[in-house]
């Protein structure tokens, strides 16, 4: 019988037995991901790489998987007061091992030198909650009072026996809503030789924005070199409708985009159409100066041309010279002027200057 055991035990002990290679995904797998990818297309930090780089001997060391991510802004690295942002923060093996953690939202303010590290400051009642090792995730909603600074999320790492190290996520620019008041519309008649101008939105709170990007389409192209407020129609624009788009950008708002309605087909000029020239204005828009507006020549000769100027877009009662001076009630407001061309036997035509920066004190 001790034979007969002996001899099945060396046959199981001889036959190979083929092995199945099995991974249990642990919660360091996502983190890995995270430190890796930088949390995709959101806005991050790859804290991963840094808290791997080069320390001194007495640093607390978070480890290769230490690192923190921020979602929840837009491909601008833009996030709208009042948005929530989730930050993403694993806490990986550290030394030394038992290192306190603490996680928290802060401002970043860059450095003017680009050999000079970004200074963080933490946000006044935006702790994060405390750190566990692995994943852990925070919620922050900049309020408006937030607009124009740059949030990110910090996490320091202490002992001590050891400095102090800290890592933080990309930062991300707090913007509020930039509110608008109109449409964007054309003046103007649809006839080649005649001008057209862009009548646009009034932006609040400031009717003065950074940066306007005027840009004006024959259908559905874009006219090479048409991005002023006005835009004199061509023969190329015979048959065709016309439109234009605006940007307005002003720094700590969100950006804007407006189009206009098209008009046209655009009618072949008429031996009675007059041909206006451009007009334009000349001074200082502050309060006590004068503004006056050049007409330019306008065909054929002998046409008669009258004015009147506007503040934003309301027309000034009495302001119907060829100049005009700026008094309290136009701060803010930005400039205008009309001019109308009459002859006999022509068709009556207006021209639109482009308005003026706001009026300042």
């Amino acid at each position: 019988m001790k034979r007969l055991l002996a001899a099945l035990l060396l046959i199981l002990t001889s036959v190979v037995v083929p092995t199945v290679a099995t991974v249990t995904l642990a919660p360091a797998h996502a983190a890995s991901d995270l430190c890796g990818n930088d949390l995709g297309d959101d806005s991050g930090d790859d804290s991963g790489d840094d808290s791997a780089g080069i320390r001194a001997f007495d640093d607390v060391d978070p480890g290769e998987l230490s690192c923190v991510g921020v979602s929840g802004a837009d491909e601008d690295g833009e996030v709208l007061a009042g948005k929530t942002l989730t930050a993403t923060i694993n806490i990986g093996a550290m030394t030394p091992p038992n290192a306190a953690t603490h996680g928290y939202w802060c401002y970043d303010a860059p450095s003017d030198d680009d050999s000079s590290p970004d200074v963080y400051t933490a946000i006044s009642g935006a702790d994060g909650p405390t750190l566990q090792s692995g994943l852990n995730t925070s919620t922050y909603a900049p309020p408006v009072s937030d607009r124009g600074r740059s949030v990110a999320y910090c996490v320091d790492f202490s002992d001590p026996a050891f400095t102090p190290t800290q890592i933080e996520s990309d930062s991300v620019d707090v913007v509020a809503a930039w509110g608008s008041s109109g449409k964007a519309s054309i003046i103007g008649t649809p006839k080649v030789g005649q001008q057209l101008s862009a009548s646009l939105p009034v932006m609040t709170p400031s009717e003065d924005p950074d940066q306007t990007d005027i840009q004006w389409f024959r259908g559905v192209a874009g006219i090479a070199g048409a991005d002023g407020f006005t835009y004199t129609l061509t023969k190329a624009d015979a048959g065709k409708k016309i439109h234009f788009e605006v940007s307005f950008g002003l720094d700590g708002y969100d950006s804007k985009t407006f189009d206009s309605a098209p008009v046209g087909p655009v009618k072949k000029a008429a031996k009675t159409d007059l041909t206006p020239a451009m007009p334009k204005i000349a001074g200082s828009a502050k309060v006590g100066k004068t503004l006056k507006v050049t007409p330019g020549r306008w065909k054929p000769t002998g046409v008669s041309l009258s004015y009147q100027w506007f503040a934003g877009k309301k027309a000034i009662k009495g302001a119907t010279k060829s100049s005009l001076k700026l008094t309290k009630a136009q701060v803010g407001k930005r400039m205008s002027v009309v001019v109308t061309g009459k002859k006999a036997k022509f068709t009556t035509t207006k021209a639109y200057a482009a308005p003026t920066k706001a009026v300042k004190k």
